[in-house]
């Protein structure tokens, strides 16, 4: 019985040493499971934190803004670097996505066509922004499958 526990928590120590190193090598990181709090950031919304926040120290004590609804959200006084986590979850008909654009209101150039390969998280995913100054919007919405 030890054994099997002992077994248990090795496996679980290396996918969480797994999950850390593929959130920090790059900069996008998907989580195994979206059903939880992640980073501080609840499940169904898009969050996005404090300038300079490193990764390790997300949590929901240093969120700028946090969205539920799908529709565009004006951004308020970003500008730098900022973590923004996706903690939404695909359903049967499509990808739950956010995109950041240059506009207010979803306008302007949105996704990549901002020149920010970052620009653009599909579900599950947190990637490091590194200007958010040229974003004036955020926009959720459902990607057909």
């Amino acid at each position: 019985m030890k054994t099997r526990i002992r077994a248990a928590l090795a496996s679980a120590a290396v996918v969480a040493a797994v999950g850390a190193a593929t959130f920090t090598g790059g900069t996008a990181a998907h989580a195994a499971a979206i059903a939880d709090n992640w980073y501080g950031c609840d499940p169904g919304w898009v969050c996005i934190y404090a300038q300079g926040v490193a990764w390790e120290d997300l949590s929901a004590s240093n969120l700028n803004e946090a969205y539920y609804s799908y529709g565009a959200h004006n951004l308020h006084n970003e500008y730098g670097g900022h973590w923004v986590i996706n903690n939404q979850t695909d359903t049967d008909t499509g990808w739950a996505e956010a995109k950041l654009c240059t506009g207010y209101g979803g306008g302007g150039a949105c996704g990549v066509d901002t020149g920010q390969l970052e620009a653009i998280l599909s579900a599950g995913t947190g990637r490091f922004v590194s200007n958010m100054s040229p974003l004036n919007s955020i926009v959720l919405y459902l990607s057909p499958k």
